[in-house]
């Protein structure tokens, strides 16, 4: 799977529905929008308003009921990479890092790699990363894969590399309760030197609305 670097994005969840749901990803703005109708023309004047209309905002629960099982399933494979991204990025498989500069971890004199992304400086900005994508129950930190040496930012060298095999992921079987969506997510792999099918792997990937947008609830790496 060909791996992007991850930048700084929001995937927000505007609380009126899906007809007006808008997806930031990666600096470009993405609307989903439901086809609007013009009112014929007024014959004569309307009484002037008296009071203003009531604004009301949905909650996170009401906003994903009004999004269909397509809207869904595209919502989810547009966060599905990302968030596969991030948490790949807490081994040192995203952000770029050069292999020819290292340092050793303090605590346990761990190898780390040089981190060379232009978004991240710190361990907490790699955290604030993350926690933009994934709810609080998802229990990595930062500080844990990354730490700091000179005044440089360091990945902590993975003990496992990517799976070369792995193809990509569809998503099935949308499952809403409340302000969580869960999908299947089934992963396809083909042997890297004979192009033969491997079996495919089955895990649940998970979505909750909150007041600030999408979070990342359960997530299994695929690769």
């Amino acid at each position: 799977m060909g791996k992007r670097i991850l930048l700084p994005l929001a995937a927000a969840l505007l609380l009126t529905g899906c007809s007006s749901m808008q997806h930031i990803e990666n600096g470009s703005s993405i609307n989903e929008t439901q086809p609007t109708t013009t009112a014929p023309a007024q014959t004569t004047a309307p009484p002037p308003a008296t009071t203003a209309a009531p604004v009301t905002t949905m909650s996170p629960e009401q906003a994903v009921t009004q999004c269909s099982p397509q809207e869904l399933l595209a919502l989810g494979a547009s966060l599905y990479d990302d968030a596969c991204n991030m948490l790949a990025a807490f081994r040192g498989a995203v952000y770029p890092t050069d292999p020819a500069r290292t340092a050793d971890r303090p605590t346990d004199q761990a190898k780390g790699l040089l981190v060379t992304a232009d978004s991240v400086h710190t361990p907490a900005d790699v955290q604030a990363a993350f926690d933009a994508l994934f709810t609080k129950d998802v229990p990595y930190k930062a500080e844990d894969y990354y730490f700091e040496a000179d005044g440089r930012l360091y990945a902590v060298v993975p003990d496992t590399p990517a799976d070369p095999s792995y193809v990509g992921t569809e998503l099935t079987d949308v499952r809403v309760e409340g302000s969580r969506v869960d999908f299947t997510a089934v992963s396809y792999y083909t042997d890297p030197e004979t192009g033969e099918e491997l079996p495919t792997r089955t895990a649940v990937f998970s979505l909750i609305a909150e007041e600030d947008g999408w979070k990342t609830a359960a997530l299994e790496l695929p690769y």
